[in-house]
């Protein structure tokens, strides 16, 4: 089988669906994955044919950043801007490399690839990182949560999902709607159809386990909630000398890294991690990634690192500080070591008060209140709390014998054989 998987996004966003397209590769088909330039070397080296773009992501995460402090809808708006520039771009090409594919796999910034799956008569699921399907138990990802023990928690939540699903949805009408006629030789779907609660097709694969993201009773049978999706380092990966001995130095460090968020102020943003660290009398491997962690003078204790897997780093750490993106809470989660969230934008928050809510991590601290302070108070609990480590460890080895991404490489397969459905 050749499946199509087109995957928009940061890096959080695109990597699931990597490890997705390597488990299906392990178990015989051929993946071709769309998505941007910046993850080309990524998949290649996990054996995916890659069609890609430049949607300029880095500078499209600067911008949300940038946004990301005020409120939800200046990030909606921003990520509208970030589609239009990029519509034209991306969907010919996701129409050029479904022409002979048996299976389309789409992220929810691609759902014209529903449309060109439909077109061709193949079968496809939408999958995502984060719960996008209207609930009445938790407020949308992109929303704020409602304030505990008010009345109307409810509601509020179910109205999440028709506010910002049916904001997202509204914007794309346009450029949608202008591939389906002028391409595709569609008409154009009723506005309604952008407008609902949840526009997303199905059915529906969730790159996250129950243990973490309870089933809300409403979801029904075409919604997967199947496991994390995370790659194993590659095959012939070896740690850095500097990074092993680092290591075998002394006891596990605390690692602290923010992906792919462009921080504002680098160099401020490391002394208060090095303040916090020196708090609590740790040591601390920081990943520079895009917020350009390590920039300036800093201790012998302190290790700074380009890139390593994180599920290969993460259970050598005493905690983790990480920014809340679904790929490192899920590799965080599945260590099994307590994690530090600081929310910049986005789905962060969510993923932040999940640690919270199941006991494995401290109150996230948004990135606009890190104080050195209040890193070195929650770190100090992370450490620590011994209740909270242990339940964090007996997570970690409950979703490390799931298995989620071979569970969700079967979930493919078996859509693959049903008829395709009608948008």
């Amino acid at each position: 089988m050749h499946v199509l998987i087109a995957a928009l996004g940061s890096r959080g966003d695109v990597q699931p669906f990597v490890a997705l397209g390597w488990a299906l590769i392990q178990r015989g088909h051929t993946v071709t994955l769309v998505t941007d330039r910046l993850f080309q070397a990524l998949a290649q080296t996990y054996g995916l044919r890659v069609a890609t773009f430049d949607a300029d992501v880095q500078h499209h995460m600067a911008s949300l950043v940038q946004v990301g402090h005020r409120n939800a809808a200046r990030q909606l708006l921003e990520l509208a801007r970030s589609g239009k520039r990029t519509a034209d771009l991306i969907f010919p090409l996701i129409h050029a490399e479904a022409q002979n594919v048996d299976m389309v796999v789409l992220s929810p910034l691609a759902m014209v690839a529903a449309d060109i799956a439909v077109q061709r008569g193949v079968p496809f699921t939408t999958a995502a990182v984060q719960p996008l399907t209207p609930t009445a138990a938790f407020a949308h990802p992109l929303a704020p949560a409602w304030p505990r023990g008010w009345p109307g928690e409810r509601l509020y939540n179910r109205g999440t999902y028709a506010w910002i699903n049916g904001v997202l949805g509204w914007l794309a009408r346009p450029y949608v709607n202008r591939f389906r006629t002028q391409v595709l030789g569609l008409p154009p779907r009723p506005w309604r159809d952008f407008l609902r609660a949840d526009p997303f097709p199905r059915p529906m694969l969730y790159a996250f386990p129950e243990q973490v993201v309870p089933r809300p009773p409403e979801w029904g049978p075409d919604v997967h909630l199947t496991g994390y999706w995370l790659l194993p380092p590659p095959a012939d990966w070896s740690p850095s000398p500097e990074l092993q001995a680092f290591l075998e130095a002394g006891p596990p460090p605390v690692y602290v890294g923010f992906g792919s968020m462009v921080d504002p102020d680098p160099e401020g943003l490391t002394r208060q991690i090095i303040e916090a660290l020196r708090l609590v009398g740790r040591r601390g491997i920081l990943l520079g990634g895009w917020a350009r962690l390590g920039r300036g003078a800093r201790p012998k204790d302190i290790l700074v690192v380009d890139e390593v897997p994180h599920t290969w780093l993460f259970p050598r750490c005493a905690a983790v500080v990480h920014h809340g993106g679904s790929g490192t809470t899920a590799a965080g989660l599945h260590a099994g070591v307590p994690a530090v969230v600081v929310p910049y934008l986005m789905d962060q928050p969510f993923w932040g008060r999940r640690v919270a809510a199941l006991g494995v991590g401290p109150q996230p601290i948004p990135r606009r209140k890190l104080t050195a302070q209040a890193l070195a108070q929650a770190l100090d609990r992370a450490l620590h709390d011994e209740a909270m480590r242990a339940r964090a460890a007996a997570l970690g080895q409950t979703l490390r014998a799931a298995n989620g991404l071979a569970q969700a490489a079967r979930q493919v397969e078996i859509i693959a054989q049903q008829p395709p459905r009608p948008l």
